[in-house]
């Protein structure tokens, strides 16, 4: 009896041989529930859940000459909050600097927080916590 064709995987779908167990608890990934977010000709953005542990893991894999390689990260992502953040426009130059001096201003309450209890204290007008 003649076999059913063989669906082609896309190359990307090749790599995720490579990326096969969770970082974070070393449990296997089910490769088949890696979910694709952005393609482009030279990459591919994929977002995987571990079936472990619940963690997040980002994927990029890249076209390298004849040849493919890839880099991740766990993160804390779903991957609807990455759906909806990767569309967000980028920060300029102007606001990175302008909420860096916004953080460096000494009564912003967000600022004292990594200044230690007193200085949050004094932020609040010396009232406690």
């Amino acid at each position: 009896m003649p076999q059913p064709p063989r669906r082609s995987q896309e190359p990307w779908q090749e790599m995720l041989k490579l990326i096969n167990r969770c970082p974070a608890c070393s449990t296997a990934y089910d490769t088949r529930e890696a979910r694709l977010f952005q393609k482009t000709e030279r990459a591919t953005l994929l977002h995987l859940t571990c079936t472990g542990c619940q963690s997040f893991f980002i994927a990029m894999v890249v076209k390298i000459g004849a040849g493919m390689g890839s880099l991740g990260m766990i993160t804390d992502l779903s991957f609807d909050d990455i759906k909806r953040l990767y569309r967000t426009p980028e920060i300029s130059t102007d606001e990175l600097i302008a909420g860096y001096l916004w953080l460096q201003q000494p009564g912003n309450v967000i600022n004292s927080f990594s200044r230690g209890p007193a200085r949050l204290e004094q932020a609040r007008g010396g009232r406690a916590v």
